[in-house]
């Protein structure tokens, strides 16, 4: 979508190495299995993962001797960073630039809006309803209990007792409404 179909990551410094990144997950180590295989005593078997999803590429260090930093900063380990076209990465003493697109900026409305609770909203509802509840109980439970037993006079109890019900419902589904932003 907008991203191309693969993104790099190439060592600096005479390290020559090259790692066509696409979706998935790849290693970065010094050991037989990684996918960038960086030659170095200070670069750990398993050093860094870098992964490829529909947000970006990402990297994390997995647990390694030596660290891993993008732009001088240091990852805490199995802490995932998203990159940027331009990044610098640096596993133990050798240096990689991370080229790709970058994901879509901030500004932009995201493909698909994010879900948020917004906190207060319902909070008289649900204040009001279990009051009316209550008031409708006790003004009129005799009258419910002989509306149950001899017919349709309810009365202001009943009618407050059913307000209560309903306006506690609404406070309910106000206050877990999802709000889109």
């Amino acid at each position: 979508m907008g991203q191309r179909e693969t993104a790099t990551i190439e060592t600096l410094d005479g390290a020559v190495a090259r790692l066509a990144v696409r979706r998935g997950s790849w290693l970065v180590g010094r050991g037989p299995e990684a996918h960038l295989r960086l030659y170095s005593d200070r670069v750990s078997p398993r050093h860094a993962w870098i992964r490829r999803d529909a947000r970006g590429t990402w990297v994390s260090d997995a647990g390694s001797r030596t660290g891993t930093l993008v732009n001088g900063e240091a990852l805490a380990p199995r802490q995932a960073r998203l990159l940027r076209d331009g990044d610098r990465v640096t596993f133990g003493p050798i240096t990689a630039v991370y080229r790709g697109t970058d994901p879509a900026d901030e500004d932009e409305p995201p493909v698909f809006a994010k879900v948020v609770r917004v906190p207060g909203t319902g909070r008289v509802a649900l204040v009001l309803g279990p009051v009316l509840v209550v008031a409708g109980f006790g003004l009129g439970a005799s009258r419910l209990l002989r509306y149950f037993a001899a017919g349709p006079e309810v009365g202001l109890g009943g009618t407050l007792l059913t307000a209560g019900v309903v306006v506690t419902v609404l406070g309910l589904v106000l206050a877990n409404r999802p709000q889109w932003r």
